[in-house]
């Protein structure tokens, strides 16, 4: 089989059974599917667990959800996407293989931290390979440009909260994590804490000041600390709230 490098244009004999190499003419990585040669870059990463299961504490701190996963699983994978630039200037990236979170669409390729895939470094077991190919001949009215796969460190975590297992996903060197079944805290109804705060130091600055302008010392000086307790602790009790 004859495949075109979508860099430079230069042929090479293809074997079928082979989905990753390297164009022999211009040095491009190039991935293989559906007869097509698409130029593939990806993002290195040091694997970090910890990092990854702190991104998902924070986010669960966020959410105000008790931070307490159980059963916790991480496996640590290169997601492939498709890099697509319009003619108009746009530009857009999609998923290329089936994800568990449908946020992962909205995921911004990093174009300054990619670089070329070496054969060295391209490892079947640590890339997922690409399964969805769409036609980029148009995007609605506009005209694709060019098209790249690029591959992205994900973390895909499993755990539970509470007996319901969740699925999310952490992009490497990105804080930001990917679910569509995280838990959030139910929002408190009432009154907003500033509110009461607010009420509250206006009703001490009131009392200071009749204390100030119209007792004797003694009375004065209990008054103020009276009411400066009485602020402090109001205050705590709805901040933390």
């Amino acid at each position: 089989m004859n495949i075109t490098c979508s860099q430079c244009g230069g042929k090479h004999d293809f074997d079928r059974g082979v989905s990753f190499f390297v164009c022999d003419f211009c040095g491009s990585s190039l991935i293989v599917r559906n007869d097509r040669a698409f130029q593939c870059f990806f993002m290195t990463h040091v694997r970090n667990d910890r990092w990854a299961r702190g991104s998902l504490r924070y986010r669960l701190v966020r959410d105000g959800v008790p931070p307490k996963p159980e059963g916790f699983t991480v496996s640590y994978r290169y997601f492939p996407f498709w890099y697509v630039s319009l003619e108009n200037g746009d530009e857009r990236t999609m998923p290329a293989a089936a994800t568990p979170h449908t946020e992962l669409a909205r995921v911004s390729c990093p174009l300054a931290e990619l670089r070329y895939l070496s054969k060295q470094e391209f490892t079947p077991e640590n890339f997922i390979m690409p399964a969805i190919v769409p036609d980029f001949g148009s995007s609605g009215d506009r005209a694709v440009h060019s098209v790249h796969l690029v591959f992205l460190p994900v973390y895909f975590m499993k755990f539970s909260i509470d007996g319901v297992s969740h699925r999310a996903s952490v992009l490497g060197d990105f804080p930001r994590v990917y679910s569509d079944t995280l838990p959030r805290a139910e929002q408190k109804r009432g009154i907003h804490p500033l509110s009461v705060i607010y009420i509250t130091a206006f009703f001490t600055l009131a009392i200071l000041g009749w204390a100030i302008s119209s007792s004797p010392f003694p009375v004065k000086a209990v008054l103020m600390a009276g009411a400066t307790i009485f602020f402090i602790a109001i205050s705590r009790f709805f901040v933390k709230a």
